[in-house]
Order: structure tokens, then C-alpha cells, then sequence
């Protein structure tokens, strides 16, 4: 049995309830008691790492960064942005570095309705050190991280 569900399943006085009971008195023992799952968290900020050199997809990002690859006419970070809005995001922080200026041209400082701010990474030293770069704009709320 998974992790996940022994602690959804687990009872306010930590008796877990294991797969061999019958799934109605699991439930039926659950409901009503204090539930042990966190409150669910509204994530309204994201980062996207789009900083990369992207050697994979050379000859194409010899002058062109990655993200502003087309997909389905559309450069790729239109569609995750998008995707990012129907999640419920509001706010978009781009962790940049090659070739900024033209993420930062297509997309401004508003893409349909989500805020977006830069971040600049200006040499790559790693995942860890890219979203370092997006603390300013994140302040301590809850946020997800994307790569572009």
C-alpha cells in the first residue's frame, strides 16, 4: 500500500486502516473525524525555467531560444502559459538568460491576462540556482516550477 493512502486512510488516533477492510468502513471511519490532510493549497504564482542553451535541439535554437519553438503555430511557452491559466495561475515569473530579449518581446509584461516578470539567470549554474533567481517575485507564497 502506497504511502498516500495509508495517511489518507489513517484515523485521528493513528490507527491506519489497511486494503484487507472493507472500503465502506474505512470511509465510514474516516468521515466525521478530523481530517489529517493538509488544507488544499491555491497556487497562483509559477516559474518557468527557460534560461537553457538548449544544445538538444540545435540547429533550431542556434538563434532562437527553446521555448519560442513552434508548436501547432505557436511557440511553446504560449500553450504552457495558457495551460498555466486554466490551472488557475495568475502570476508567471520567466527565468531567462539566452537570447532574453526575444522571450521578453514576444510576451511583455502581460500575456492574456497573467502578469509575467523576468528573472534574469545570467550563467547557468543549475535548476536549484535558476528558481534562487525568482525568490524577489515569489515573497514566501506558494508557487510551482516549469520547465520550458
Amino acid at each position: 500500500m502506497s504511502r498516500w493512502l495509508l495517511w489518507r486512510t489513517a484515523n485521528c488516533d493513528g490507527k491506519l486502516l489497511t486494503n484487507s477492510e472493507p472500503k465502506k468502513r474505512r470511509r465510514k471511519e474516516v468521515k466525521g473525524r478530523l481530517s489529517l490532510r493538509p488544507k488544499k493549497l491555491a497556487v497562483r504564482k509559477a516559474v518557468i525555467l527557460a534560461a537553457g542553451l538548449s544544445t538538444r535541439t540545435y540547429p533550431l535554437t542556434l538563434r532562437k531560444p527553446k521555448p519560442l519553438l513552434k508548436l501547432a503555430n505557436e511557440p511553446n511557452l504560449c500553450h504552457l502559459i495558457r495551460g498555466l491559466k486554466s490551472a488557475g495561475v495568475k502570476h508567471v515569473v520567466l527565468v531567462v538568460g539566452f537570447e532574453r530579449q526575444q522571450i521578453e518581446r514576444r510576451f511583455g509584461n502581460d500575456f492574456e491576462g497573467i502578469k509575467v516578470d523576468y528573472a534574469l539567470q545570467e550563467q547557468a549554474l543549475g535548476t536549484g540556482h535558476a528558481v534562487l533567481q525568482a525568490e524577489p517575485f515569489i515573497k514566501g507564497e506558494p508557487f510551482m516550477v516549469h520547465g520550458a
